[in-house]
């Protein structure tokens, strides 16, 4: 019997078995159902990882080395075979491997990631499902934004439960070189819709499985299936390095394009935004870097979103965006916040000078050069220094969302922007 594989052992023969044992490497919770990787395991790995991140330079067979001890983890953490597949892929020449790796430090950088999604997702149940919470999710992406909704409006009716992202200066740019994926587009669409959910409504997604449907087969397959693309499985990976931080299950399902929530979607990411557009960047430089400003510097972009921010990571936005700090600069606070950049709809000056003056907020405002009755209320505001803008058909320049933005006329020869500092200390 010996021969045949029977063995016996004191751990094996014990009539009360232990909940807890250690086999093969993982720690095996019978009354949970769930696999943990030992915390010695987890301390060799992240001794490894520092030991790496203080090197020079990395070797194929160091980086080799790390994949092969994350993916000795992959019953225990879901994300393991996407980092082992990746040096896979590189190792069999499927891919460069620049492209599928980048430097070492990228490699480190990834591999520290890993550590934070494993001390977060170390010991939950993968077997075992609880009660299924499930909270459904509709997204598309066109070539110029992003798109998604609730449709069982979790959030509240109208744009409540609707996500509306506009693509990055760099993801124009790609989309416009042809270098920006559909399959790529549609995961940042999912990872955004996550982070818009988590962001608007944490409650709604933790310990919860979440939905997502997509008309997009090759993007369910890379998530479901961790196989795709180098730069499209580390989008995967972000996706469920977010997810871990709400305990959230990610799943996708395909839904042709005629359905009609995937209708809903694509029309949500095609989107427009009159209100989109950015001053010429040179000119906001030369504005920025004058010395009437004594040194300072705006601080925050009180109209803007992730396309036309000139403040990345500091912006209010109509809608939610990655970076945004606010929905809607009239709902937030602007008093005490040290200089900000307003270049708002025209159309609403007058709420704007308003808020200003109530706040008693120090601003660098573009305002129209119009007879209008909100011209008034400057009177009583303390400029400290103006700038007539150069008269040029690029001052302004619109955004994707502004709709016939290629067929603008050019402006018109009275039509003049001025730029405001308003400091009221």
């Amino acid at each position: 019997m010996a021969v045949l594989g029977f063995t016996l052992s004191l751990d094996k023969c014990q009539l009360v078995p232990k909940p807890q044992v250690r086999y093969l490497g993982f720690v095996v919770d019978a009354p949970g159902q769930s696999l943990r990787v030992p915390d010695d395991k987890v301390a060799a790995l992240g001794q490894l990882v520092e030991e790496y991140d203080r090197r020079a330079q990395l070797t194929p067979r160091d980086i080799a080395k790390l994949a092969g001890k994350i993916m000795s983890m992959s019953l225990a953490v879901q994300l393991a075979p996407l980092h082992g597949r990746l040096v896979a892929q590189a190792l069999a020449s499927k891919v460069s491997w620049d492209e599928a790796m980048g430097d070492g430090r990228e490699v480190v950088r990834q591999a520290q990631l890993f550590l934070e999604l494993l001390r977060t997702s170390n010991g939950k149940c993968w077997w075992r499902k609880g009660p299924a919470l499930q909270l459904v999710l509709a997204g598309d992406a066109s070539a110029r934004a992003y798109g998604a909704f609730l449709p069982d409006r979790e959030l509240g009716q109208g744009e409540a439960s609707e996500m509306r992202v506009p693509f990055t200066e760099e993801e124009t740019a790609l989309m416009a070189a042809g270098q920006f994926s559909s399959t790529g587009r549609e995961l940042r669409g999912l990872l955004h819709a996550l982070q818009w959910l988590q962001a608007q409504a944490p409650q709604l997604v933790a310990h919860r499985r979440l939905q997502y449907q997509t008309d997009s087969q090759p993007a369910d397959r890379c998530v479901l299936g961790m196989k795709g693309t180098a730069a499209c499985l580390r989008v995967v990976a972000d996706i469920y390095r977010a997810s871990a931080v709400t305990d959230t299950e990610v799943i996708t399902v395909w839904a042709p394009r005629t359905e009609p929530n995937q209708r809903a979607a694509d029309a949500l990411s095609k989107y427009v935004d009159g209100s989109q557009w950015l001053l010429n960047p040179a000119v906001y430089t030369e504005v920025e870097a004058d010395a009437r400003l004594c040194g300072r510097r705006p601080v925050l972009d009180l109209f803007a979103d992730s396309y036309s921010t000139r403040i990345p990571g500091a912006f209010f936005s109509r809608y939610w965006c990655p970076g945004t700090l606010g929905v809607d600069a009239f709902a937030q606070h602007w008093g005490g916040r040290g200089l900000l950049y307003a270049n708002p709809p025209f159309g609403r000056m007058g709420e704007v000078l308003r808020k200003l003056g109530d706040e008693k907020a120090d601003c660098l405002l573009v305002a129209p050069v119009w007879p209008r009755w909100w011209r008034a209320l400057l009177r009583n505001m303390p400029v400290r220094a103006r700038w007539e803008l150069p008269h040029r058909d690029d001052l302004c320049i619109p955004g994707p969302q502004v709709p016939n933005a290629g067929g603008r006329r050019p402006m018109h020869p009275r039509y003049r922007l001025e730029v405001l500092l308003i400091e009221w200390s």
